[in-house]
């Protein structure tokens, strides 16, 4: 991760908290994880991963503006993402919500692959259905690429809450993306298992994830990971 950048994320964070009222939401956090697949593809191959989000809800326009940063701890300068979104909810009603949003990518650095992408996506989550599920959207106007994305879970009350997610993920379209050419079709499915402590205002996530990969060759990937946030 570029330290000018998380140095000024962090100035920026003491700014807005004096903001931080009953009407926006604030949310920062990290993780580490065993490696970083991105839409069925390992742009940092197998190697460990770190990543810092922060976001900012506006809860009277529906509004959340996100930031994050992504970088391969083993090669940082084999692959680092960031990323800025600002996205729009409407709440259909409390268990039914959908959302459009625009996000641009910079990815300085990482061979083949274009300086900035710019991508539009919409979403659906229904989360009164007895097992969860959430559909998303994503279409990239740089690499023309349209991808789609169904998502359940369920969450087991146990000593601490468990959740189990099932995930598949479709290319629509043909394209290329980390000098590899990705064709249509199922592009990977990810079986997920994690859980959550919270105290006050702070959340620890341990998640381990099961990746079955369709890329050239079809590869099954296990991924540990562990999540720090921080809501204010």
């Amino acid at each position: 991760m570029n330290i000018k950048r998380f140095l000024l994320l962090l100035f920026i964070l003491s700014f807005v908290s004096s903001y931080a009222s009953e009407k926006v939401f604030f949310n920062l956090n990290t993780d580490i994880s065993s490696s970083y697949v991105f839409r069925g593809l390992k742009p940092a191959d197998r190697s460990a991963s770190a990543s810092i989000h922060f976001s900012a809800f506006f809860s009277e326009t529906n509004l959340n503006f996100s930031q994050w940063y992504v970088n391969s701890l083993k090669h940082p300068s084999l692959y680092h993402e960031s990323g800025t979104m600002l996205t729009y909810h409407h709440y259909f009603s409390d268990e039914h919500i959908g959302s459009t949003g625009m996000t641009l990518y910079l990815l300085p650095g990482v061979d083949q692959t274009p300086l900035a992408n710019t991508e539009l996506s919409f979403s659906f989550a229904n989360i009164g259905f007895i097992i969860p599920y959430f559909i998303e959207s994503y279409y990239d106007f740089v690499l023309n690429s349209l991808y789609l994305k169904l998502s359940a879970g369920y969450t087991f009350d146990t000593i601490l809450p468990l959740n189990l997610s099932l995930s598949a993920g479709l290319n629509c379209l043909e394209y290329s993306r980390f000098g590899q050419t990705v064709p249509v079709g199922i592009s990977d499915m990810i079986l997920s298992l994690y859980t959550y402590i919270s105290l006050k205002n702070w959340q620890i996530s341990p998640n381990l994830s099961l990746f079955f990969l369709n890329t050239s060759n079809t590869s099954i990937l296990a991924q540990a990971k562990i999540n720090l946030g921080y809501s204010f």
